[in-house]
């Protein structure tokens, strides 16, 4: 099994922990070796709005901040279909002949495919298509 998809999920969460409070706090630093089996070092945050409670695994590196990395695609794809430079995630992004960093990124694809290969090409297209102002305003819109 990958953690990669939860590894992104997570992240997007590590501004919950910074800004959000929750009554409860659980700590699960006994399934940190989920982590550990796929030789990677990550934290999970579960927010439980129906119950107002946190539940951490490595609760300590929850509360660091840290560089957003591949965890933006998902803000990404959030303002490219919310501004209308994609009519849904659906949409074919057609791949502009360069020689990619990877193999799988050299074709034409839609943006669930691309978030999926994590293709950063389709994503400095969209950032193109979306722009700098719509982006500065788009990422306080979601307090990003």
């Amino acid at each position: 099994m990958s953690f990669k998809p939860l590894l992104l999920v997570t992240a997007l969460l590590l501004g919950l922990v910074q800004h959000a409070q929750a009554e409860t706090v659980v700590l699960r630093d006994d399934l940190a070796s989920l982590f550990a089996s796929q030789g990677t070092r990550g934290t999970f945050v579960l927010l439980d709005v129906a119950e107002n409670k946190f539940t951490l695994i490595n609760g300590k590196r929850a509360r660091k901040p840290g560089i957003p990395a591949s965890t933006f695609k998902v803000a990404n794809s959030l303002v490219a279909l919310e501004t209308g430079v994609i009519r849904d995630e659906e949409e074919i992004i057609p791949y502009g002949g360069k020689p990619q960093f990877l193999k799988v990124w050299e074709q034409d694809m839609s943006l669930r495919d691309a978030i999926r290969v994590s293709n950063l090409a389709v994503y400095r297209e969209l950032a193109r298509r979306i722009g700098l102002e719509r982006y500065r305003e788009w990422l306080v819109r979601l307090d990003y």
